[in-house]
């Protein structure tokens, strides 16, 4: 087991650069902690510099602790670098509106990114994750490209483990006589992969004990004819309605990714209906797809006309957007609130005559602090690749002497929280 192990993983090891800097996410659940032996195994062999981050979810209390002190001890005891940072999952669904699952992803993946500091990134993926992504996929509806799978590499990232199915994993670390930790949450079928991982990747292995391979096997077919059909969609957006079916639905599916939507099938295809026929299709809440001039184009209809111009008084409590937002705000003394949740902070004593809060209008400006310049929110929101319909609906908040909150952005410098600051503001926004 060992030996079959290495070898899987030292084929994607190989293709990298030597000496390279990998990071490796380290949970202290098997796959990882699998992962993390195999590239110190493999590390020398191609001279790379392995090191470990943990990231701690503040999800499951004591037991997140515990995970945490665990890793630490095993990179103790490896010498490997360690590294562990603490995210607030719940706050940054709520304030994004993502699921739970959606804003551990995100959070995570932007923790790894600053650990690795452009270096590379690897991840714990194994076969039976791969298959879980495709079930997964299928469920909601989906594309060609979600049922590629999990990708072995994309970008600076790296799964080594992508060909290892999880029974494997644990037979290696228990031939290596290491332990590991269990996340109860993984025990439960509280969440949609846990009930396809508990209850239907069973059946399907008894059907065929070859199931995890052979869709391993399928994702590297479609991943090929995936990568057809993007770069043959891959045309000025006056042809797209001239394309064969499969490429225009791909440029179809694209368009949607630019505006920000994790398309599934339906979607794609009210997209693609606008496209080939014309007329106009709901794609999600206010957002319609449109054909103007020959082009595919997407405008929100409905609260549009309200967000346009809107200004109003900002007053402690719940404030409500045009859209549908809503927007919170509560005064607190500086020793009742965590100082950590800057980009909603504001200082009272610098707010200079009463709060508005309205759309964004064209030529607004915002000096960010640590910032000694002001900027142009527009050309921040696009260097965010915030989308259109957002930024049209983004809460901007000002007082007298103009925007001190811009949302997306944060709070300016003239109204930021110091270690002086007594009286505080905190601003909420509920989608």
């Amino acid at each position: 087991m060992d030996k079959r192990i290495i070898s899987k993983a030292a084929v994607l090891l190989g293709d990298i650069p030597p000496r390279s800097s990998i990071a490796v996410g380290l949970s202290g659940g098997a796959d990882s902690v699998c992962l993390l032996l195999v590239l110190c195994e493999l590390a020398p062999r191609y001279e790379h510099k392995i090191s470990a981050v943990h990231i701690n979810h503040c999800l499951r209390g004591e037991e997140s602790d515990r995970d945490e002190q665990f890793c630490r001890c095993l990179c103790e005891r490896l010498d490997i670098p360690f590294t562990a940072a603490a995210v607030d999952v719940n706050g940054y669904a709520q304030k994004t509106g993502k699921s739970t699952e959606a804003a551990a992803r995100e959070l995570r993946y932007a923790e790894l990114e600053k650990a690795a500091g452009g270096g590379f990134i690897a991840t714990a993926h194994n076969l039976n994750d791969n298959a879980e992504t495709v079930i997964f996929n299928m469920t909601r509806g989906t594309g060609l490209k979600g049922l590629c799978g999990i990708p072995e590499r994309r970008g600076n990232i790296i799964r080594p483990l992508l060909g290892v199915s999880r029974d494997d994993i644990e037979e290696y670390l228990s031939e290596k006589g290491q332990s590991y930790v269990t996340d109860s949450t993984n025990l439960t079928d509280d969440y949609s992969r846990n009930k396809i991982r508990h209850s239907v990747i069973p059946v399907l292995c008894g059907i065929n004990s070859a199931f995890l391979d052979n869709i391993k096997n399928m994702t590297e077919i479609l991943s090929e004819q995936d990568k057809f059909c993007h770069d043959a969609s891959m045309v000025s957006d006056s042809d797209a309605d001239k394309l064969p079916d499969a490429p225009r639905r791909r440029y179809v599916q694209r368009r949607l990714e630019e505006q920000g939507f994790d398309p599934d099938s339906s979607m794609i295809c009210r997209g693609d209906r606008v496209l080939v026929e014309g007329g106009r299709e709901q794609i999600k809440g206010n957002i319609f797809a449109v054909k103007r001039n020959g082009i595919l184009d997407f405008e929100e209809i409905g609260s549009c006309k309200e967000l346009e111009n809107f200004s109003a008084e900002l007053k402690e409590g719940v404030n409500i957007f045009p859209d549908g937002k809503k927007i919170l705000f509560e005064v607190y003394k500086s020793k009742d609130i965590n100082k950590s949740v800057t980009n909603y902070l504001l200082d009272c004593g610098r707010i200079k005559g009463s709060l508005v809060m309205r759309t964004r209008r064209e030529g607004d400006r915002i000096m960010l602090k640590g910032e000694s310049f002001h900027r142009k929110l527009r050309k921040l929101y696009n260097s965010m690749k915030i989308p259109p319909h957002r930024r049209d609906s983004a809460v901007i908040i000002e007082d007298e002497n103009g925007i001190v909150f811009a949302q997306y952005c944060g709070v300016s410098a003239a109204a930021a929280c110091d270690d002086d600051s007594t009286d505080i503001m905190l601003i909420s926004i509920i989608e």
